[in-house]
């Protein structure tokens, strides 16, 4: 795929889930699809992670995105339980095991970049900043909107 076709997909994790948020090399969002996709729960440990992970790749591949951003958890009040966290943290490992092996470039992005680079002053802002591209029913788009803004933070930095 030329530059001139870039396809960013970024990621949120949020609640055991990945949300995504296309970006276009324009600076405009595909929201349409595909929005989220969880592990199976008729499955689990390394099974459901490995099937999980070569969903995700498929997904990828049959998009023709050409670099994946998966966003930073942010600090939680409270701290994060080690159930909560190993459960994010192997996600975004199964992720980006299978991106490697396709030769798709994977990065980290911490929120707050993401929302400097973009113009926000904070990530929490990404909804009400993003309004602009998307519409009043896009589905789960509070989640999806730290993805935008992830995706679009790639596309300007590169």
């Amino acid at each position: 795929m030329s530059d001139s076709k870039r396809l960013i997909l970024g990621v949120n994790i949020a609640a055991g889930e990945a949300y995504f948020a296309l970006a276009r090399d324009d600076g405009s969002l595909n929201l349409s699809e595909p929005v989220d996709m969880s592990p199976s729960n008729a499955l689990s440990g390394a099974v459901q992670l490995q099937e999980f992970g070569s969903r995700f790749v498929q997904e990828v591949r049959r998009l023709g995105v050409s670099l994946v951003g998966v966003a930073h958890p942010r600090p939680r009040q409270r701290g994060w339980g080690y159930e909560d966290a190993f459960a994010r943290a192997a996600l975004e490992v199964s992720m980006m095991l299978v991106l490697h092996d396709a030769g798709i470039p994977c990065r980290s992005v911490a929120q707050h970049k993401a929302a400097k680079l973009c113009g926000f002053a904070e990530p929490n802002t990404a909804p009400q900043n993003l309004k602009h591209l998307t519409n009043p029913k896009t589905k789960y788009w509070e989640k999806r909107s730290v993805a935008a803004m992830v995706a679009l933070a790639l596309l300007k930095e590169s």
